[in-house]
């Protein structure tokens, strides 16, 4: 929450896409969406509150998870046989 709280103080400041993208904050296209969700909830007037986490976390909605963990490319490790000594 704080990466997207971070870039709504640097919204308000005046903060180009491309000044908020070199510093590493969050890339571009990430930031075009972001930017949409917080005009539409009035985020980004400098009189408005910063939004809680609970609040971030209602309109981001849930964090997206991989499609899967397994790889695709490296064959399944098998473990050798235990050998008494």
């Amino acid at each position: 929450m704080f990466q997207h709280r971070q870039a709504i103080v640097r919204l308000r400041t005046g903060e180009t896409a491309r000044q908020i993208a070199r510093s590493a904050l969050m890339g571009r296209d990430r930031l075009a969406v972001f930017r949409a969700l917080a005009e539409r909830h009035g985020w980004l007037s400098p009189q408005a509150p910063l939004p809680d986490d609970a609040t971030l976390a209602a309109a981001l909605g849930a964090p997206k998870r991989a499609a899967s963990t397994v790889s695709s490319v490296e064959p399944p490790c098998k473990a050798a046989p235990f050998m008494p000594r």
